[in-house]
């Protein structure tokens, strides 16, 4: 059961990233700072979504932070509205998701540039990249770029695309 209170969600600006398949891994991702992440999702009737994000630091300390996230999406950017939660309410409300997926994530530097290798349990391997980057500065082991193609998109790993078509197709829309 989830304890009542009155979580605190914040704005967070966040760049858009831009995606691509890597066309060979940079190093030993072994000696990387990498993170353990839980991803859920819930939705409503409607076919609306939230993320619940679970995220351990596998390093010294392991730090885990618990969030639950609503975004929406704009041209340049996205406004991310998110709370962090107690660990037993993100576990409960884990538990509840329709779809789920896990990931490893790796950040690090290249040039300035900060990247982030995306080790999904599904197999497939991403690298997220701030979209403001220069081109001519990408990393050697960028191949090709997905960033609009939606099947790389954490939700649509997850299944919950399917889902919530769905549910809107459900959804009867009033006339007058």
């Amino acid at each position: 059961k989830i304890k009542k209170y009155r979580p605190l969600f914040r704005v967070v600006k966040k760049i858009k990233l831009r995606k691509f398949l890597p066309s060979l891994l940079p190093m030993d991702l072994t000696n990387i700072n990498c993170s353990h992440v839980d991803i859920g999702f819930l939705s409503d009737m409607e076919g609306d979504s939230v993320r619940i994000e679970r995220k351990t630091d596998l390093g010294p300390g392991g730090l885990t932070t618990n969030r639950l996230i609503v975004s929406c999406p704009n041209k340049d950017y996205v406004n991310e509205y998110s709370a962090v939660m107690p660990e037993e309410d993100i576990i409960h409300l884990l538990s509840k998701s329709e779809n789920k997926i896990k990931k490893y994530q790796y950040d690090l530097k290249h040039d300035d540039i900060n990247v982030s290798i995306n080790r999904y349990t599904l197999g497939i391997i991403t690298i997220d990249i701030d979209a403001s980057s220069p081109i001519n500065s990408l990393p050697e082991y960028c191949g090709k770029e997905v960033t609009d193609d939606s099947q790389y998109l954490e939700i649509c790993l997850s299944g919950m695309r399917e889902v919530l078509k769905k549910k809107r197709s459900k959804v009867k829309i009033k006339t007058e």
